[in-house]
């Protein structure tokens, strides 16, 4: 007879398994729960009618086509869209965007979001314009979309939004960039935090690429200007990136290429005038008809970085 003892060291490899099982959730339920954000009964007498979509990873580009790039760079994880419609005929889009961070998600919404429309009391921060509604909080991107002006629609696209970030964690942390650089750009009128080089280059191309491995940056309107701050693994790679541009811009006579002590001036391929300080791991640049009040917002900044 198996005495209890010999039982109990031959089950306990089986039932160490089953509870590493039952702690660690299997990878394909994973995508599961984004679904709960989606709103329910809550929405009434709003009613999911169809169009719900999960996606993960690459399956992004099926359901943005040609949009895809901008979420992947700046980090996506997965997403949900779902279609409600309203008794009287209104109907409403939804997209739940799933990002790596806060800080992803944070950088896609000030990407997606300008400054038209206005500022909506929703999440960590949310932004109407004319039919549709972008708001984030914590690594959640939600963009809800009507497809008239009626005061119905306008306020189901704010009480869809409502529901959605009552079912998220209250994190509103922005990227530490962000903080340090938002003093010395108060009369922005609005800030896109980058991650890549296609944020970069819809903002304000640069005419090179030599600008592009930043890590993270920073665009602002200022004026008839575009501020940026991009940063760097290290300063030395910093200052090499600017020594790179300063010999590229020397062989073309039409960028009329100036080197001073703090800096370099030219004209990028479009004319603009440009203007680009290092500062540390960041380099600080002006592009537009600048003014001397220009010059001063990067005097401001490179304090705000040190």
């Amino acid at each position: 007879m198996t005495s209890p003892i010999t039982r109990l060291v031959v089950l306990l490899p089986l039932l160490l398994v089953l509870v590493a099982c039952q702690e660690t959730p299997s990878p394909e339920k994973a995508p599961d729960s984004i679904r709960a954000l989606l709103p329910a009964e809550a929405a009434a007498p709003w009613n999911i009618t169809g169009g719900i979509q999960e996606v993960v990873g690459d399956d992004l580009y099926i359901l943005i086509n040609g949009g895809a790039d901008i979420y992947q760079e700046y980090g996506f994880l997965r997403a949900i869209t779902a279609q409600y419609a309203h008794p009287a005929g209104h109907q409403l889009n939804v997209e739940i965007f799933e990002m790596l961070s806060p800080a992803s998600a944070y950088g896609i919404y000030t990407f997606k979001t300008g400054p038209g429309g206005r500022s909506v009391d929703l999440g960590a921060d949310a932004r109407l314009e004319d039919y549709y509604l972008n708001a984030w909080q914590n690594r959640f991107l939600i963009t809800v979309t009507g497809f008239d002006t009626d005061p119905v629609t306008l306020q189901g696209l704010q009480d869809m939004t409502r529901h959605i970030c009552d079912r998220l964690p209250a994190r509103f942390d922005r990227p530490d960039l962000v903080d340090r650089c938002r003093p010395a750009l108060a009369d922005a009128r609005h800030l896109t935090y980058l991650r890549g080089p296609l944020a970069l280059l819809n903002r304000q191309p640069l005419g090179t690429p030599n600008f592009n491995r930043f890590s993270e940056g920073l665009y602002a309107r200022v004026g008839d200007a575009a501020v940026l701050v991009l940063r760097y693994p290290t300063p030395d790679e910093a200052a090499a990136i600017l020594t790179r541009t300063a010999a590229e811009l020397a062989a073309a006579p039409a960028a009329g290429l100036e080197s001073a002590t703090d800096g370099i001036t030219w004209r990028t391929d479009r004319g603009d005038p440009a203007l680009c300080r290092p500062s540390g791991p960041f380099l600080l640049l002006a592009v537009g008809e600048t003014r001397p009040a220009d010059h001063d917002i990067l005097d401001r900044l490179m304090k705000r970085l040190l």
